[in-house]
């Protein structure tokens, strides 16, 4: 049987276990966020150029070809490409429109904004990054070791606003109907270009993953430190993230 002694002591044991637990919550702080992530992946061509088949001299004129129908702007989640053209075609010395650009809806919560490039193109193939907005995540990109400065194969880029590390992407707080605004990210590039000795897949493709980091009461303070290290872990995976 249980002296009383010892449930006394068992007692005074639980209540400085709180105490400390309350202590330590304190000092360390709860924080409360939340993520939006979203991924489009576009398809490469690598290119048919066929010779003609009809003797200039003899034969007749060759039928036109008829332009395909303008391609819908890619959109997809938070993600927008106003320049690409699906299965656009990309060689060897070529440079193809691409640009990605991160966008958020009026009322939409302040954001810290990473893209994820998956890049499975094959060798010599790059993009160059706009340096005024956005960075590189150290130790999480790949670069070209021929090409220049701000120019890379794939990896974790943050969104800095002209800053060294990421910046909120602030949205317009005007509803939607009152006359509120999508606002965007400047694109991170806005072409590919491969190389005239690149070694490219056939139907290989670029995947552009976005992942989104918010406060989840106003009244945080959610720091881009802390954002910067969720958005290591969710590109972690050694083929890119999996967008949820």
């Amino acid at each position: 049987m249980e002296s009383k002694m010892e449930g006394a002591k068992k007692r005074t044991g639980l209540v400085v276990a709180l105490v400390l637990c309350v202590a330590l919550a304190a000092a360390g702080g709860v924080m409360a966020w939340y993520n939006a992530q979203s991924q489009l992946t576009n398809t490469f061509s690598t290119g048919n150029i066929k010779p003609p088949t009809t003797d200039p001299d003899t034969g007749g004129p060759i039928d036109p070809q008829h332009p395909t129908d303008p391609q819908v702007p890619n959109l997809n989640g938070n993600i927008y490409e106003k320049n690409w053209v699906d299965k656009s075609v990309i060689t060897p010395g070529s440079v193809v429109p691409k640009d990605p650009n991160i966008g958020l809806a009026p009322e939409s919560d302040d954001a810290y904004v990473f893209v994820y490039v998956k890049n499975n193109l094959g060798t010599g193939t790059t993009f160059e990054i706009d340096a005024a907005n956005w960075k590189p995540v150290d130790g999480h990109v790949a670069d070209d070791a021929n090409a220049g400065d701000n120019v890379y194969t794939g990896g974790l880029f943050m969104y800095t606003k002209g800053g060294s590390e990421p910046a909120l992407l602030v949205s317009d707080k005007t509803a939607k109907d009152a006359g509120g605004k999508d606002v965007w990210t400047d694109p991170l590039f806005k072409e590919v270009a491969a190389a005239d000795n690149a070694n490219i897949n056939g139907n290989g493709t670029i995947v552009v993953s976005a992942y989104m980091a918010a406060a989840s009461n106003a009244d945080e303070n959610f720091a881009a430190a802390d954002a910067k290290a969720a958005a290591i872990e969710w590109a972690k995976h050694p083929n890119g993230p999996t967008v949820k």
